[in-house]
């Protein structure tokens, strides 16, 4: 529980017996003010310009198919007329069959075989896949050295190799790699032998060709189940997150003043309220106002959630304006590299949200309809 009046929170953590202890103690710095007046000092600021497979092809009937195939066969033969026995006035309603074309595409009713009741059976979605597989794996045909075999395990070797190994098979979710990380460290002091880890950086130093001020704010929002993915991933991408101006919710917010300490060279936006309080909606409205460049937003969703029209409106406000939306933390590490590339070669168009106000493509079409829902209106006055 987090109080307002107050500078010194404390952090709680809810474990699996169910008992609350205390983690940290966490200081929230410059967190004077409410929302609504960081907010104008925000807007005040110049910001820029505008299935079981099987080998056969066909099924075998059951029984039910074999008693329905009787009966409707029982049935159609009963009713079905004949030109003996219909009188004058019945033949005059009779379509009398023609020559070839369309006639001969179909006969009279009759009893249905289950070759024509049932349509031929697909290919399998388990042999599908496997032919997938296939067609991934053969990659030298197309001139490919690696494969997607190669390709898993060299994210393996690369990831045990690295310093930051275990924090990001942490965030990806690979409790196996997770596993052989522990397994190498632990053989390592068994062993009395020191990992040498490959000079390979995954988040190096640069220098920003834009300045915090120049773009519009990144803001950074998890769920409680998933705030220590967002602490992860937060340290494994510090410095490309610093050249930006950092918002989000309160909880958040608090963890990225620890993560950056003493930095005065991280600019920070405004703190918003937790998610179920309205943080979410004060989101929206710095999205809405033209404050919001980017999104990173790690939902749990293995979770309900009270607040959840809160999180339905801030992605859909995300696809509205065509904002940077990083729902989950492998999307989230992709596109930490685009924005290195972006902000350390000055290329603005690889993340022109943070620059300029975009919208969806569907949008243009919207606005046309409600043109003509005004005109209309206003015609009738």
């Amino acid at each position: 529980m987090t109080t307002e009046n107050t500078d010194l929170t404390q952090s709680l953590a809810i474990n699996d017996d169910g008992e609350i202890g205390a983690l940290a103690q966490s200081v929230i710095i410059d967190d004077e003010g409410d929302f609504s007046t960081q907010f104008a000092n925000l807007e005040n600021q110049a910001h820029p310009e505008e299935a079981k497979s099987t080998d056969d092809d066909t099924e075998d009937e059951d029984g039910f198919d074999i008693g329905a195939s009787a009966v409707t066969a029982a049935v159609q033969e009963n009713s079905r007329p004949t030109l003996n026995n219909l009188d004058d006035d019945s033949m005059r309603f009779m379509s009398m069959p023609r020559e070839g074309a369309f006639n001969d595409q179909f006969q009279m009713p009759g009893p249905l075989s289950s070759s024509s009741r049932r349509q031929p059976k697909r290919l399998s979605f388990v042999n599908q896949l496997q032919n997938l597989n296939e067609d991934i794996s053969d990659t030298e045909s197309l001139g490919h050295s690696m494969t997607s075999s190669n390709a898993s395990e060299l994210i393996d070797h690369r990831l045990r190799r690295s310093s930051l190994g275990t924090s990001l098979a942490g965030l990806f979710g690979l409790e196996n790699l997770e596993s052989l990380i522990d397994d190498d460290k632990a053989q390592a002091e068994e062993e009395k032998t020191a990992i040498v880890y490959d000079e390979h950086v995954t988040d190096p130093l640069f220098e920003s060709r834009f300045t915090p001020d120049d773009m519009r704010c990144l803001a950074l929002v998890a769920h409680n189940h998933m705030k220590p993915a967002m602490k992860t991933f937060v340290q494994a991408n510090k410095n490309v997150l610093c050249k930006f101006k950092l918002t989000g919710t309160n909880t958040t917010m608090t963890m990225l003043r620890e993560v950056f300490g003493d930095d005065d060279s991280v600019k920070f936006g405004p703190t918003c309220t937790s998610g179920p309080l309205g943080g979410d909606a004060e989101l929206v409205a710095i999205m809405c106002t033209e404050n919001l460049g980017g999104l990173v937003f790690f939902a749990d969703p293995m979770s309900s959630h009270p607040h959840a029209a809160d999180i339905e409106c801030l992605s859909r406000q995300a696809n509205v304006h065509n904002v940077l939306m990083m729902p989950n933390p492998a999307t989230a590490y992709a596109c930490m590299e685009s924005m290195r590339v972006a902000l350390r070669e000055g290329r603005a168009e690889m993340i022109p949200s943070f620059f300029k106000t975009l919208q969806s493509p569907s949008v243009a079409e919207y606005k046309i309809r409600q043109a003509r829902v005004v005109k209309k209106n206003s015609s009738k006055k």
